[in-house]
């Protein structure tokens, strides 16, 4: 099952009900893939994330 995410998250200050739905959404082992080159989910949301980037498109992998 596929879930596709229409907006990004972008705050800095999420709440613990956020970080709770973050968690659920984007667990460990997750994948997150954007356009936007400015977007840093290790500055937006919670866990640590690893990127590369590919024909302008950047893939964030959640490792923690």
């Amino acid at each position: 099952m596929a879930i596709v995410v229409k907006k990004e998250i972008t705050t800095n200050a999420l709440t613990s009900e956020q970080i709770k739905i973050v968690n659920l959404l984007y667990p460990v082992g997750t994948y997150y893939e954007t356009s936007n080159t400015n977007f840093n989910p290790n500055k937006e949301w919670v866990g640590s994330w690893s990127s590369t980037t590919s024909s302008g498109i950047v893939k964030w992998h959640r490792t923690a």
